[in-house]
């Protein structure tokens, strides 16, 4: 909300001033400086700089200690900005990315990542273009093979949230067939073979579908049980569809640790019931 009235009061100041701002703010900030670059070049010229800049950064090999790496991260989100700045086409866009993301090995094995700065440009700035791309790349194959792509290749635990976003840049008809697509890998592979990445990525979308079967198989195919963590989570999609009695069983189960997200979420029920004695 505060976000949203921020935007408004930009956009009452009106181009004139925000203009004469931005270029007094780049005098003194260079990322500032990089952002109106990125906003006036045009697509050919963000496309070289990146290229260059990005060859850079896998040609260098030099060990980032733990008190550098903020700068490291800065400078990674920088190179993510640029790109979500620009006004290249989508399918470019998205092949930059994705190539950014493979990158993610030589990234994180050179650098002290104990504060997790670096990891957070994968899972935050890098996942959002990710999908801004993403929804609007004309062979939607293409987004759907990357995506199982990466995730299924996640060494260093910083692709995880591609999956998680999934609803923003695929229909729920394209998420169906992702589920279907997932299913028949690991009807097809080995049975000594180990599902677990498949399987939370059909969870996964299980969840952003609202699919409460699938969402339970999923997980008891995974784990063997339903932690206090998914029953909430079944409680949640319950209430979703309107299932206020399902939704309060599941709540019952829950254990001591989970007390008050539980009560929680057994108030919301109870009010949209009408309970009020029980608010």
């Amino acid at each position: 909300m505060a976000e949203n009235n921020r935007r408004r009061q930009l956009i009452a100041l009106g181009a004139e001033k925000l203009a004469d701002h931005l270029l007094a703010l780049s005098a003194h900030n260079d990322e500032a400086l990089s952002l109106i670059n990125s906003i006036c070049a045009n697509p050919d010229e963000i496309v070289t700089s990146f290229k260059r800049t990005f060859t850079q950064l896998r040609s260098q090999e030099y060990w980032i200690e733990w008190d550098e790496t903020s700068a490291f991260a800065q400078r990674l989100l920088t190179m993510c900005n640029q790109l979500g700045a620009s006004a290249i086409d989508a399918a470019t866009g998205f092949a930059l990315v994705v190539e950014f993301i493979e990158c993610d090995e030589h990234i994180m094995e050179r650098c002290d990542d104990s504060d997790g700065e670096v990891g957070d440009v994968f899972t935050g700035c890098l996942t959002d273009l990710f999908h801004t791309f993403a929804k609007d790349v004309e062979d939607r194959d293409l987004v759907m093979d990357t995506l199982i792509t990466l995730t299924e290749d996640d060494q260093y635990g910083v692709r995880g949230m591609l999956v998680e976003g999934s609803h923003k840049s695929l229909s729920d008809e394209e998420m169906s067939a992702l589920v279907v697509r997932l299913k028949a890998m690991i009807e097809a592979a080995n049975e000594e073979d180990n599902h677990y990445s498949t399987r939370v990525m059909i969870q996964s979308l299980a969840k952003q579908l609202g699919d409460i079967v699938l969402y339970e198989e999923s997980t008891l195919k995974m784990y063997g049980y339903l932690s206090d963590e998914s029953l909430l989570t079944l409680a949640h999609l319950h209430i979703t569809h309107q299932e206020y009695d399902a939704a309060l069983k599941r709540l019952k189960d829950i254990k001591e640790g989970y007390h008050s997200k539980r009560n929680e979420l057994e108030r919301e029920v109870h009010q949209r019931l009408g309970n009020k004695e029980l608010r």
